[in-house]
């Protein structure tokens, strides 16, 4: 039987088939680059569910620092919203791992009158939502079987292509796609390689995690909730840093239990007031950072990690959660990643 961690441990590998299936075949990242000059695309909208809906985060803080229009809705929501407000310089990516998400293959059959100006991101060829599409892009995870781990990371950095694509297509200085993709897929294998425990230690007793993210990692923060759920049974929440600030606050106590993602200067100030206030009202936080904190408090964990590209730090923070769900389903008797309810 493959395990949870037996498809973590694959993350790095699946990582490294990706960069070099599209720096064998770039033919669609060619195809989407015509589609976005010759039609004066402007604006690019981002749907799936659960995980496939989360990478979108990602895309939307790329483009939009770029001052690219870019955003991010949960399929069912786009219907009823979205999809009004699509334009004739809009393209839209349906993303699904799986490539049968039920609400995707809804909207492919009831609202998507045709292929033009949509693309598709996914993981089988011979599934249903990849005969749509102008473009069509595959995430190379190979079959996964458990809570999403591989895919995720994969479906990510087929995102951060894409969005390598669009902003090349409008004249911007395109990001080393293959180098850093491959630098952290070597990140990502040192971290389950040397994996302490430190983390699970840590937040043994957690009855309850908070995940507090923002930019890129609010992607992060979202896939973590999900995992925390699916693998661990164990509710969770995610916050951006500053909303943390705003009612949450107001739950923390000595049972109270959070992660925090630091990889952006755009954070880094609502980070330290989250660190603060947990801190301070007697709760235990987490900071995955790629920055030195000078603090020393039981109640605080710092866990460094060599990432300095905040729009791909999703493709490596995410692994000491994997990690630490995992190790907190197994001392709990669960079966970590096992879906008993959801259908991919």
């Amino acid at each position: 039987m493959i395990t949870f961690i037996d498809e973590i441990r694959q993350q790095s590998g699946a990582l490294v088939d990706l960069v070099r299936a599209y720096d064998a075949d770039g033919s669609e990242g060619e195809k989407l680059a015509g589609i976005v000059k010759e039609r004066g695309i402007n604006e690019f909208v981002f749907t799936g569910m659960g995980s496939s809906t989360f990478v979108g985060y990602v895309a939307r803080t790329l483009l939009s620092r770029k001052g690219i229009r870019a955003s991010v809705c949960e399929t069912k929501e786009y219907i009823s919203t979205n999809s009004k407000t699509m334009r004739e310089d809009s393209m839209l990516f349906l993303v699904s791992q799986s490539g049968t998400s039920k609400e995707i293959m809804d909207f492919c059959a009831d609202h998507l009158k045709s292929d033009h100006n949509v693309g598709i991101i996914t993981n089988y060829p011979d599934q249903p939502l990849y005969g749509h599409g102008e473009v069509k892009f595959l995430i190379h995870a190979g079959q996964e079987f458990n809570t999403s781990s591989k895919s995720f990371t994969n479906t990510v950095a087929t995102v951060l292509y894409i969005c390598n694509v669009i902003i090349k297509s409008k004249g911007f200085e395109p990001y080393d796609f293959s180098g850093i993709v491959s630098e952290y897929a070597k990140i990502v294998e040192d971290l389950v390689n040397a994996d302490s425990g430190a983390l699970s230690e840590f937040l043994a007793d957690a009855a309850y995690v908070c995940y507090i993210g923002g930019g890129a990692s609010y992607c992060t923060a979202h896939q973590a909730e999900l995992i925390t759920e699916e693998a661990a049974n164990m509710f969770s929440t995610r916050y951006l840093p500053a909303q943390f600030l705003h009612g949450p606050i107001e739950l923390i106590n000595e049972r109270f239990y959070a992660i925090a993602f630091d990889f952006s200067d755009e954070t880094r100030a609502e980070i330290d007031r989250a660190v603060d206030s947990v801190i301070s009202f007697g709760g235990k936080i987490c900071v995955l950072t790629n920055r030195d904190i000078e603090l020393i408090d039981p109640r605080f964990l710092g866990i460094k990690i060599p990432v300095e590209n905040e729009f791909y730090a999703p493709l490596v923070e995410i692994v000491p959660i994997e990690l630490f769900i995992n190790q907190l389903g197994l001392k709990r008797g669960k079966n970590p990643g096992i879906l008993s309810r959801v259908h991919k």
